[in-house]
C-alpha cells in the first residue's frame, strides 16, 4: 500500500528561498536609500545646533547601531513568541517608522523613527535567517544563508539609484516613502504561510467582496445626492478660509483640537480642560488594571486594549507621530478635524476592560 503523499513532510523549495531571501533587503534600504540625500538633510536642518553629526550619526547610521545591539534580544522574543508572526509585525512596523520623516520636520522626532527602524531591521534580519535554517539543511541551507550576501549587495545598488532618483523629484522626504516596500513584504510572507498549510481562509475576502458590490447599489439614492452636496457646500472647520468638503482640513487644525499631553493626568484627576476630558478615575483604572492580568490571554481583552491605547495616542494629535502618519496616509480621516474626541474610542475600551476586571473580583468573591 502506498503512503499517503498528504502525509508526508513537505519539501521548501526555491519560493520559500525567496521569499525568506528578499526581508534581507529591508536592513540595506536602511541605509543605502537616504545617502543621496544627506547634502539635502544637511542643508534643510542646517539650523539645528550639531546638525551635521546628527543627520550622520543619527539619520543615517542610527539603524546599523540599533540592528547590531538589539539582534541578541530579536533571537529570544521570536523563540517566545514564534518567528512568522514576530516577522510579519516587525516588517509592518518598519513601514510606518520608515515612513514617519514624510510627516516630520524635527530632527530629534525622526532620529527617533530612525531608532525604531534600527530595531525592526534586528527582527527582520536575525528572524529570515533563522527561518532559512530551519527550513533547509545542509548544501541548500548554505546556498541561500550565501545567498543573502549577493542579495544584500545587489539591493544596495539599486536602493541607492531610486534614493537619488526620488530625492531629485520630491526633495529629502522623497526616498523614505521606499520603505512601504516591507508591507508588500510582510503581505507575500503572509499569503505564502496561507497557502503553504493548504487551507487558505476566503470567506473574508467573499464577504467583503459582496459588501463592495451591494453597498454602492443599496445606497445610491443616498450616495449621489450627498456627493453633489458636496461638491457644492462650503464648511467651516476651523481653518483660516472656509473649505469645501472636497478640501483637505490642514494640519495645524488638527493639533489646535488635540489632546494636550498634560491633560494626560485627567485621566485620573477630573476637571483638567480640553476639547473632550479623557477622566476615568482610579476605580475604573485599577479595575481594567485587574481585567488586563486576569485576562489577557482573551482576544477581547487585547482587542478593546488596543482600541482604548489607539485611541488615547491619536487624541494627542499633533504632539504623537501616530496621528500625522494617519493623517497622511488614511483618506478621509483627516475630515475629522477635533482628534481629541479619540478619547471616546478610549473610553469604550476601557469600560470593557474595567468589565472584566469586575468578573474577576466577582469570581473570587464566588470562590471564598
Amino acid at each position: 500500500m502506498s503512503a499517503n503523499p498528504m502525509s508526508e513532510p513537505r519539501v521548501p523549495g526555491v519560493l520559500q528561498g525567496i521569499i525568506l531571501l528578499l526581508p534581507i533587503t529591508l536592513a540595506v534600504m536602511g541605509i543605502a536609500v537616504l545617502v543621496p540625500i544627506v547634502p539635502q538633510l544637511m542643508t534643510h536642518f542646517a539650523n539645528v545646533p550639531n546638525y551635521q553629526y546628527l543627520v550622520q550619526g543619527g539619520v543615517l547610521t542610527m539603524p546599523a547601531l540599533c540592528t547590531a545591539l538589539c539582534s541578541p534580544f530579536a533571537g529570544w522574543l521570536s523563540d517566545r513568541v514564534g518567528r512568522r508572526r514576530l516577522l510579519i509585525a516587525a516588517m509592518i512596523a518598519y513601514a510606518f517608522v520608515g515612513i514617519a520623516p514624510i510627516v516630520l520636520d524635527d530632527l530629534w522626532a525622526i532620529i527617533a523613527s530612525r531608532v525604531g527602524v534600527g530595531i525592526c531591521e534586528a527582527v527582520v534580519m536575525t528572524v529570515s535567517t533563522t527561518l532559512i535554517s530551519d527550513y533547509f539543511k545542509g548544501h541548500a541551507r548554505e546556498k541561500w544563508l550565501a545567498s543573502q550576501t549577493a542579495v544584500a549587495s545587489l539591493s544596495a545598488l539599486v536602493l541607492v539609484a531610486i534614493g537619488g532618483l526620488l530625492g531629485a523629484h520630491y526633495g529629502w522626504r522623497g526616498p523614505f516613502g521606499v520603505y512601504l516596500f516591507s508591507l508588500l513584504l510582510a503581505a507575500g510572507v503572509w499569503l505564502y504561510y496561507i497557502f503553504r498549510e493548504g487551507r487558505p481562509n476566503l470567506r473574508i475576502a467573499q464577504l467583503a467582496a459582496l459588501a463592495m458590490i451591494l453597498g454602492p447599489i443599496v445606497g445610491a439614492l443616498q450616495i449621489l445626492p450627498a456627493q453633489e452636496y458636496g461638491r457644492l457646500a462650503w464648511r467651516w472647520a476651523g481653518a483660516a478660509d472656509h473649505l469645501g468638503w472636497q478640501d483637505m482640513i490642514p494640519y495645524y487644525v488638527h493639533i489646535q483640537h488635540a489632546l494636550h499631553p498634560i491633560f494626560l493626568f485627567g485621566i485620573f484627576i477630573p476637571g483638567f480642560d480640553a476639547h473632550a476630558g479623557p477622566f476615568l478615575g482610579m476605580v475604573a483604572v485599577s479595575l481594567a488594571i485587574i481585567g488586563v492580568a486576569v485576562y489577557w490571554r482573551q482576544h477581547a481583552v487585547k482587542l478593546f486594549g488596543a482600541i482604548a491605547i489607539g485611541g488615547l495616542i491619536y487624541s494627542l494629535g499633533g504632539h504623537s507621530v501616530f496621528n500625522g502618519l494617519i493623517y497622511a496616509l488614511v483618506p478621509f480621516v483627516e475630515k475629522a478635524r477635533v482628534p481629541a474626541m479619540a478619547t471616546l474610542l478610549f473610553h469604550l475600551g476601557f469600560a470593557v476592560i474595567a468589565a472584566f476586571g469586575v468578573d474577576a473580583l466577582r469570581s473570587q468573591a464566588a470562590e471564598l
